[in-house]
């Protein structure tokens, strides 16, 4: 008996190197391994596809902007995310932009225009969030702080004549009465959203190459203020990032580092708020992407205004404090 078991034993080796062999002969010769795949595995591989898919597209669509029946412009692919959302009692609206990395200062395409405080270019990464379509317009302010302190005088003009104080007290106010956490943009968050975000096509200003397509500046603003949203829109869906009104951000003038940043806030402190996109007033040369300048916290003037942000949970349900109790809407 102990020699038959020898034998099958050698028997079943032999037919396993046989099956090996055959296995290794059809590889050599180009032959695929016919042994099927799973069902679940299968399945597993398309819920991961799709999951990829839906985390790269997720909520956007792409819509032409549409330009005035009297102008003959080229029409640039928009970005529409179902994300974005209107302050409804406010008519704010919101624009969610997607997060990313580019380059931050006086790049190529700005050409000789850079002026000489400048910064040199440096890598930044921002995280998502939402940035204002629009500055915020005269009624806006009226709603939240019962007064209009602007010059140019008109509901769907921007406000202007506000220092970054003013800005302040309107968030506080708007949070207070919506129950959201607004803020002013970074200038880093500012900056990309000029660009296009994801959508950059790599324009000298914000949605144009050509400056008169997508600001009021010195060129044809006759010396005022404009409605907001009547020039056309960036990639990104949002307008006047360029001219109309400079606009507040939240950081503190000082020196940038030239190292890769992700999400940077500015300076700890310092005496001047930074101030982006140029103005009514400004030359073509003042409304570049990558242009800034600066003023005291507490300074007025009719060419300053600014647009709201948040962080890209804002949109979430949200709970009110009112008399210590906590309501859910």
């Amino acid at each position: 008996m102990p020699k038959q078991k020898k034998k099958t034993e050698k028997k079943f080796e032999t037919s396993a190197a046989v099956h090996q062999q055959a296995r290794d002969d059809r590889r050599g010769a180009g032959y695929e391994n016919r042994n099927p795949v799973p069902v679940f595995w299968i399945v597993i591989a398309a819920l991961l596809v799709l999951f990829w898919l839906i985390w790269d597209y997720t909520g956007t669509t792409k819509v032409q902007s549409r330009a005035p029946a009297n102008e003959s412009v080229e029409t640039p692919l928009i970005t529409v995310s179902t994300l974005d959302f209107t302050e409804s009692q406010y008519g704010i609206e919101m624009i969610y932009a997607r997060g990313g990395t580019f380059l931050m200062g006086c790049t190529p395409e700005q050409g000789e225009d850079c002026y000489d405080y400048e910064d040199s270019l440096r890598m930044t990464t921002i995280g998502d969030f939402y940035i204002g379509k629009h500055e915020i317009t005269q009624s806006q302010w009226e709603a939240v702080m019962g007064g209009n302190p602007s010059n140019f005088k008109g509901n769907n003009l921007p406000v202007e004549n506000v220092s970054w104080i003013d800005a302040q007290e309107f968030i506080g106010k708007l949070n207070a009465a919506t129950g959201r956490e607004y803020r002013l943009p970074t200038e880093a968050e500012w900056e990309y959203a000029a660009r296009g975000g994801r959508q950059t096509r790599g324009y000298k200003y914000s949605g144009s190459s050509d400056v008169g397509e997508v600001a009021w500046y010195e060129g044809n603003s006759e010396n005022m203020t404009h409605p907001v949203g009547t020039k056309k829109a960036n990639e990104l869906g949002i307008h006047d990032m360029s001219g109309n009104v400079w606009e507040w951000v939240s950081d503190w003038f000082g020196e940038y580092e030239s190292m890769a940043q992700t999400d940077p806030k500015g300076p700890d402190e310092g005496t001047l708020r930074v101030i982006r996109g140029g103005g009514w007033g400004s030359y073509a040369r003042g409304v570049r992407l990558s242009n800034y300048f600066n003023n005291d916290p507490g300074y007025r003037y009719n060419i300053l205004g600014f647009r709201l942000a948040c962080d890209s949970t804002c949109n979430l349900p949200r709970i009110f404090h009112n008399d210590s109790t906590i309501e859910a809407q």
